[in-house]
């Protein structure tokens, strides 16, 4: 799965934040700004007959700017509380103790 922490997600758009290739997929935003781009829903199953909006894992944890209502707009997408957004706000969730350097600032 995609944990994207403290970003901002601008551009030209419309665009979907999220899109489930496998039927497990995941995906978290946590404290991410989100200008006015997101195309309608957020988020695409990609097949939506497969049922993967049951089983896809798409969640915000407080997200902001003018896009975020919109990602939080699909039926499958989950606003995440403190404890379940917790296990994606961790360096442990991509093993990054061992590969990501600390930050100086």
């Amino acid at each position: 799965g995609f944990s994207f922490v403290n970003c901002r997600v601008t551009g030209t758009g419309p665009l979907y934040v999220g899109r489930a290739m496998g039927q497990y997929s995941r995906i978290v935003y946590s404290y991410t700004y989100f200008d006015d781009l997101v195309a309608h829903g957020g988020w695409d199953d990609w097949d939506h007959a497969s049922g993967k909006n049951k089983t896809a894992f798409f969640g915000v944890y407080k997200c902001w700017g003018p896009g975020a209502q919109t990602v939080r707009g699909a039926s499958w997408a989950r606003e995440l509380d403190y404890e379940t957004a917790h296990p994606f706000l961790a360096k442990s969730f991509v093993n990054g103790r061992h590969w990501i350097a600390p930050s100086d600032a």
